[in-house]
Parts: C-alpha cells; structure tokens; sequence
C-alpha cells in the first residue's frame, strides 16, 4: 500500500488477524491482573502496618501465591486446572499466604510463618494459572483445550469475565472546562 492507496476491507482484516496473532484478543486483561498481583497487591500488603493498642503493631512479609490445587478426599494435593475447577463446580483460585510479624515498640516480639491471608481468583492463562507452565499443543494431554485463550475467572464452576466498557452515563450533566 502507498499513501495514496485507499485501504480495503481484506487490508483492514489483514491487519486485524496480524495483531491477534502477535498480540492477542485479551492480553491487555491478562496484563492488567499480572499488575494487580505483582504491583498492586504486594505493595499494599507489604506496606501495611497494623496498629494493635498502644505499643503493639502487626506488618506482614514474604508474600506467596500458591498455584491453584485441591485437596482430594485422602488428603493428597493435586494441582487444579480450569477443566477441573469447571466440572467439580469449584472456584479456581490461589491461597495467598504472608509471614506475621508482631512487634511491641518496634521490637519483634514473634513472627508467624505461612498465614492464609486469603484466597485470590486466579485468571486463566495468567502466571498465576498452572496452564501457564504447560505448552499449549500439550494441553490437551490434561483435558484443556489448546484454543483457551484465558482472560476469564472460574467462581464455584461458572467462567466469570471482567468486561470493560468505557461511557458516560446517561442523563447526568458534565462540565468541562
């Protein structure tokens, strides 16, 4: 194409098909979880000081997300897929876990190791999923399907997706200036 050209319709798809193909339909969702976890959540939680009375304060340390995995009937964990988490109806999730520090007048007092803070929905094919590690043509040797993009939760075995959408409401008055 010149400048002068005008651009066709199979042009338009030509370039469409070449950003999907380099870039993906839902990366930027993927992206934006990975911020939220890596940034976002670990700068929060290892900021946070607790104060507890007078003298006393509770900090946290060594943030860990644990890949997804369930606990089977004869105690053994096994690592949790999203096929997995969508037929036994679970959600696909990650147990985050922190060390407890207490301190009495800056003075640490005790230190309490590997505490469930709380358990973080994990989005498929982010770093967090365990299909992040499998290549994609292997996948279907653990019942995935290798056109899973991801970019969606599983909350109690139902996909969940997080839809952007940009607008302004309607009948309310803005104001520029």
């Amino acid at each position: 194409l010149s400048i002068d050209d005008k651009i066709k319709n199979k042009d338009v798809w030509k370039i469409f098909d070449t950003y999907i193909r380099d870039v993906g339909f839902i990366s930027h969702q993927i992206e934006s979880f990975t911020n939220f976890i890596e940034q976002v959540v670990t700068n929060w939680v290892t900021t946070a000081t607790i104060p507890v009375g007078i003298d006393n304060e509770i900090c946290f340390t060594d943030l860990k997300f644990a890949a997804p995995f369930l606990v089977e009937k004869d105690f053994r964990r096994t690592p949790l897929y999203p096929n997995i988490a969508f037929s036994r109806n679970c959600t696909y999730e990650s147990n985050v876990t922190v060390t407890v520090v207490v301190k009495k007048k800056g003075i640490i007092v005790s230190t309490h190791k590997d505490i469930l803070l709380y358990k973080q929905p994990v989005m498929v094919c982010s770093p967090l999923c365990n299909l992040s590690s499998i290549p994609v043509h292997d996948r279907p040797t653990i019942g995935e399907c290798v056109n899973d993009i991801g970019g969606y939760f599983i909350i109690g075995g139902a996909a969940k997706y997080v839809v952007s959408n940009e607008r302004t409401e309607f009948d309310k008055p803005y104001i520029y200036k």
